[in-house]
């Protein structure tokens, strides 16, 4: 029996769907320019996404292949996501005061003091980048100059800086940001210890001495498995300590005190 072509084109289909979607989340970002933020950044970083969201529905009328255009409409839904961001960082939920203090400890460590903080329903601090994940956010989409060009030249927020929701008014707390800021110094301290020659040869040492606990003669998986499990519970060990030197260094104190409550709840913890 002769079969009956389908008459849906689903290719086309993707193609309006994803321009549809990137229609309705630039029109969301141009609604949320009408909010008051502490400071412009939030103004630059809306005008960041609506300019990629463009440049995406100009690439969305090329694309012959319809997997792209899926990917392409996962791109656009990821970046729907930011709204989180921009909803809860006007300062009827973030404070002037507190994003003048985070500003002020990334002056003081040298630091571009451009920074998007919000607050969370979720109970925890966190310092995220803005830039570098949408810039990773874009790969899946295969390389385009003129993307990584707008990426460059933009100047707004790098930082994403959550805190919980429900400890908005309890100052006290903010000494966590001392030790959230400690994670970025100790990533980039990581990364410069990976490339010095001193640590391939402590590295090599290391593995020597697990394999000489293993017994001297373990498998080459057993032996990895745990290999990779220390060399994992060193790196988080040394993240978690200098983040709080660093929390130390900016609060004093105050960043002992907090940490104390943050991450010793009760007596089984502490």
């Amino acid at each position: 029996m002769a079969t009956t072509p389908n008459p849906f084109n689903t290719l086309e289909h993707q193609r309006l769907r994803t321009g549809a979607l990137c229609e309705s989340l630039k029109q969301r970002f141009a609604e949320l320019h009408a909010r008051d933020y502490p400071d412009d950044g939030a103004a630059k970083a809306l005008w960041l996404l609506a300019d990629l969201l463009t440049l995406l529905q100009k690439r969305v009328q090329l694309i012959a292949d319809e997997k792209t255009l899926i990917m392409a409409g996962e791109v656009v839904i990821e970046l729907g996501e930011t709204l989180e961001y921009f909803d809860n960082a006007g300062t009827d939920q973030t404070p002037r005061g507190l994003v003048v203090l985070l500003q002020s400890l990334y002056a003081r460590l040298g630091w571009p003091s451009n920074l998007l903080a919000w607050p969370q329903s979720v109970y925890n601090f966190t310092i995220r980048p803005f830039v570098e994940n949408l810039a990773v956010l874009f790969q899946y989409l295969g390389p385009d100059a003129e993307i990584d060009a707008v990426l460059k030249a933009y100047t707004g927020p790098r930082d994403l800086v959550s805190f919980p929701r429900i400890e908005r008014d309890n100052v006290r707390m903010y000494a966590i940001f001392g030790h959230e800021i400690g994670h970025r110094i100790a990533g980039e301290f990581l990364k410069q210890e990976q490339a010095d020659a001193t640590f391939s040869g402590e590295e090599a040492a290391i593995r020597a001495k697990v394999i000489a606990a293993m017994g001297g003669s373990p498998s080459i998986i057993d032996a990895q498995k745990l290999i990779e499990k220390v060399f994992s519970l060193r790196k988080r060990a040394l993240e978690e300590l200098i983040s709080d030197i660093v929390g130390v260094y900016l609060f004093g104190p105050s960043a002992l005190y907090a940490g104390h409550e943050w991450y010793a709840p009760d007596s089984v913890d502490t």
